[in-house]
């Protein structure tokens, strides 16, 4: 395969970027359509449970 043809494909990794567990197809087509990091289920609900910033003190 050309690398002109590898710029188009999106990929992201199998495993989930924080434990390393094997991502399910649905874990794979959530990182995808999201552009986001490669996460397990229960370490995407913990990404979205954190707030974007942190609090003002």
């Amino acid at each position: 395969m050309d690398l002109e043809e590898q710029e188009g494909t999106e990929t992201v990794g199998e495993r989930c970027e924080e434990c390393g567990a094997r991502l399910t197809a649905q874990e794979l087509a959530v990182a995808l359509e999201s552009g986001g990091p490669a996460l397990c289920t229960v370490h995407a609900t913990e990404a979205e449970a954190l707030p974007d910033e942190p609090p003002d003190v």
